[in-house]
Order: structure tokens, then sequence, then C-alpha cells
């Protein structure tokens, strides 16, 4: 397995969090970290992102188009370390 499919196991299980909060399967986002749920699903996808950038075994193209995929989504462009650092200071 490569590293960057472990990211993309822990990017479906963010997901499905997400999903969970937004379909009332969950206390949603008016419990004490259901705003965060959103920002770690951004988050799983910056870093999945960056992993298959960083694998020498995934084609350039493909690699192209991961990076324009995230130059295009504002939310998961802002959610890398910086942000995700400041965010979870009490």
């Amino acid at each position: 397995m490569r590293p960057w499919q472990e990211r993309w196991q822990a990017a479906l299980k963010a997901l499905e969090d997400l999903e969970r909060t937004y379909s009332g399967w969950s206390d949603g986002p008016g419990d004490s970290k259901g705003w965060k749920i959103p920002i770690d699903f951004c988050n799983v996808c910056f870093h999945l992102m960056d992993w298959i950038n960083k694998d020498p075994a995934v084609s350039p193209t493909v690699q192209s188009a991961v990076l324009k995929i995230r130059d295009q989504h504002a939310a998961i462009k802002l959610t890398g370390p910086t942000v995700m650092h400041v965010m979870s200071r009490p």
C-alpha cells in the first residue's frame, strides 16, 4: 500500500463523519467538537494531496490535476498546517 492510500482511507472516514454530522446522525455542528468536523475533512484532503504530490510512483499528470483541484477549492487550500495550528488554540 502506498502511503497516500492510508490518507485516502482517512479522507473517506472524514467524509463519512462530515456526512453523518450534516445528515443529523450526530450532534452536529452545535456540539462541542462539531465545528471542527468540516475543518478536519478539509485538512485530511490537504494532506492527502500533499502525499500524492510527493509520491514518485504517481504520474506528473495526476499530480498536476491534484494541485489544480487544491487551488480551486479555497477551503482545502486554506486548511494547511498553519491554519490548523491557529484553529486548535484554546
